[in-house]
């Protein structure tokens, strides 16, 4: 799964700089678990896209 976040700012780069790899992360919307897994990778350009797996 990809998923994108306006880097615009800088602001997810700068969160993102040291790479979360392998992290845990669980994507909720409306209350309701739509995804669980790990971070797989993180490219940072003016979006920010963290590929995530399963």
């Amino acid at each position: 799964m990809s998923v994108s976040i306006d880097n615009a700012r800088g602001e997810a780069a700068a969160l993102l700089s040291v790479p979360p790899l392998r992290a845990r992360v669980t994507l909720v919307s409306g209350g309701t678990t739509v995804f669980s897994g790990r971070v797989q990778s993180v490219a940072l350009a003016e979006v920010a896209v963290l590929i995530l797996e399963i």
